[in-house]
This record gives C-alpha cells, structure tokens and sequence, in this order.
C-alpha cells in the first residue's frame, strides 16, 4: 500500500510537469475545435522564454507563451466532451489579453491533436449575449469576423437585440473619429451611429453558426478567410 501510495505521487507530479509545457504538435495538421467559453485562469510558462531574451541580448516584445483554462459553455465545431479544457497561446498583450474573472465570454477557434489545444495567435473574439440570454458574435461589419472562420460564416449575420453589459456592444463615438464618410456609412449598417456612442445592432447567434458547421462539410483548409488577411 505504501509503495503504491508512492507510485501514485510519482505518476501524478509527471502528469503535472509534462502538463506545463507547450504540446508539441504540427497545428497545420490537426483537428479545428471551435467553442464558447470563459477563461477562469491563465498563467505564463517562463520557462519557455529564449535565454537571449532575458539576458538582454535580444529585444523580445512577447512575453512568456499562456496557459489558460476555459470553462465550456458551447461546443460550436468538433468534438469535445470536456467541461474545463487547458490551452496554450502566445500574445503580445499576454495577460491582459483576457477577462480571467470568468466574466467576459469569449469565441476560441482552437487546434488540436485530440489531447491538447493551441489557440492559434489572436484566434478568439469577444461574445455577447442577446436579450434572450443567447451567445452571439457581435459584428461591426460583414467582414468582422476571425481569419480562421470560413468566410461563409459571416454571412449568417442578422439584426440582433443584445444585452449591452457584456462584450463590447456599446463604444464611445471618439474610437471612430478617424473613419471617412464611407467608412461611417458602412459601420452604420451594423451598428446605431449616435452622438457619443456606438451601439452594435447585427451579429450572429452561435446557434446559427453551430447548424452552419453541421450542414456544411469544412474541410482544414477551408478554416481561413483570405479576405480579411491585411
């Protein structure tokens, strides 16, 4: 019984390690995960950082790759039964990137080899909940969505009543002082333009993008929007 009890510290304090480190898998390859979720916690992986970069020899804008922890409220593509999944991202706001109160949800577009996940760099968006407590995508213009969602996708757009407490719906008008008279003209066909603010009237309800993915058969490369690559 002892020595069990030992083998069983043993195996656990490897599965932590090995948990702490970035998988090792080509994400060219590997399975699209798309879902709905909070981010509970995050933390860096310092180890990961280039010895050039701490000695000062090279400047390194990034900070540490993240590890972060999302809490699942939808699985919008693939498969995956986890309520709780860990992921690992690079970032240059690292941190700060997200609301780790479990707040904010957020849209992931992930890779997998079926036992990790990498957020591919900037691969997720802000959600917002409608009047009637659904998760949507909030949309300032048809173009307004993830590189790596088919360009399809966006056509799914709709008038959609949110809730103004989460994700961004209302913007103060000083974000768009910089738009030209065309440019004001077409974020007010996703958007009610006033005299201090923006409020986001269209987007897409998770739901309608979930029976898009199950209607459609997508394939990898198909997972990438060219259009909006600036």
């Amino acid at each position: 019984m002892y020595k069990l009890g030992i083998l069983f510290v043993l195996l656990n304090h490897s599965f932590v390690k090995a948990n702490e480190k970035w998988p090792e898998f080509n994400t060219e390859l590997s399975d699209v995960i798309i879902v709905a979720g909070n981010v509970v916690s995050a933390k860096y992986l310092p180890e990961l950082v280039d010895p050039k970069c701490e000695s000062g020899e090279w400047v390194c804008m990034d900070p540490p790759p993240i590890k972060f922890e999302i809490k699942i409220k939808k699985v919008v593509y693939g498969e995956l039964i986890e309520k709780e999944i860990s992921a690992f991202t690079t970032s240059h706001s690292g941190l700060n990137q997200f609301d780790i109160t479990g707040y904010q949800p957020y849209l992931f577009v992930l890779k997998s080899d079926g036992k990790d996940f990498i957020l591919p760099r900037y691969q997720f968006d802000l959600l917002a909940y409608t009047k009637n407590d659904k998760l949507a995508l909030p949309m300032e213009s048809v173009s307004d969505i993830l590189i790596s969602l088919p360009c399809d996708v966006a056509k799914l757009h709709k008038p959609i009543d949110f809730d103004p407490s989460i994700g961004n719906i209302l913007l103060p008008i000083e974000d768009y002082e910089h738009y030209d008279s065309h440019e004001m003209d077409e974020l007010k066909k996703f958007t009610h333009v006033s005299k201090y603010a923006v409020r986001i009237v269209r987007g897409i309800e998770l739901e309608s993008m979930s029976k898009y993915f199950y209607n459609n058969s997508t394939k990898a490369h198909e997972f990438m929007c060219p259009r909006n690559i600036e």
